[in-house]
């Protein structure tokens, strides 16, 4: 996020591209929601000639650190207890993404990892805790008492 440049926004489409460790590039979708964001954060947005998209106050390039103690700061606002940084957010994204029945492949893609491998470590263990729950509230066995 720190590192996203005006030019690597494509909006109509609703796609952002990174730029990552390496220098390697990746396309990823973003929600109607974002691109909505995104165009009235851009209306408000400090008139500059620096290409980066997140600015601060003085019109310099949000830093890394910059990203969390904002995203900490607007969790405090809201009542947000436990874990607020961008990392929680992409956590909470790959979770979210295969409790409601997403591929991993294609998780995978978009987090940027160079192994699926990787991905399943992380993410599929929370597919197997759903279907634990799932099991234990509706197993036919569940309430007998054999």
């Amino acid at each position: 996020v720190a590192t996203l440049t005006l030019d690597r926004l494509n909006l109509i489409h609703q796609s952002v591209e990174l730029i990552e460790k390496g220098n390697k590039s990746r396309i990823i979708p973003v929600s109607a929601v974002t691109v909505a964001a995104l165009i009235e954060w851009l209306a408000v947005r400090p008139i500059t000639d620096d290409p980066h998209v997140f600015l601060n106050r003085l019109g310099k390039p949000l830093t890394k650190n910059g990203v969390y103690q904002l995203v900490e700061r607007v969790a405090i606002r809201a009542g947000v207890h436990g874990r607020s940084n961008p990392h929680a957010f992409r956590h909470t994204f790959g979770r979210r993404w295969v409790e409601s029945g997403g591929d991993i492949s294609p998780l995978s893609d978009m987090l940027g990892h160079t192994q699926i491998g990787i991905t399943k470590r992380y993410y599929l263990r929370y597919n197997v805790e759903t279907v634990r729950k799932e099991h234990r509230q509706h197993s036919p066995l569940a309430g007998w008492k054999g």
